[in-house]
């Protein structure tokens, strides 16, 4: 296994450990079907947690990218859709908090609007926005755009 290999390389090179870390979801049906928690945490120095792409052009519907919570009024479905909710459930079913690393979208998601004077969380859009000058794709803006 992985984790063995980098110990064994470490000692017989008389080097630091090299880290074994792993991307993963921080969404809550994809955690629960996808990762047996306990033992990833076992294995990995860091669960760097992909907390972003909740809502996109993909939808029918507004919302935001990377919410650190969830707002109220969502159906209990879109709760599940945000950073606080996807970190809980690592936590819940067995990652050590100090194993997981928040990763942030440095881009944006943006929506082309059914009715321009309806434009808040949840308002209806026909798909994505404008593609950026850069990205070339709707819906998808880098930060720099």
């Amino acid at each position: 296994e992985i984790r063995e290999t980098f110990e064994a390389e470490a000692k017989e090179n008389r080097l630091p450990r090299l880290l074994l870390t792993a991307a993963v979801s921080a969404g809550a049906e994809n955690i629960q079907g996808g990762y047996d928690v306990p033992a990833v945490a076992a294995y990995v120095d860091f669960l760097n947690v992909m907390s972003y792409d909740f809502h996109g052009k993909w939808e029918k519907q507004t919302g935001h990218n990377s919410p650190l919570y969830a707002p109220r009024n969502e159906t209990n479905w879109r709760k599940q859709l945000c950073i606080d909710y996807g970190v809980k459930m690592w936590e819940k079913l067995g990652a050590p908090k100090d194993k997981l690393v928040i990763g942030m979208a440095t881009y944006g998601r943006s929506f082309t609007l059914s009715d321009p004077r309806k434009n808040s969380v949840n308002d209806q859009v026909t798909g994505g926005g404008k593609e950026g000058e850069f990205t070339k794709e709707g819906g998808f803006l880098a930060y720099y755009e």
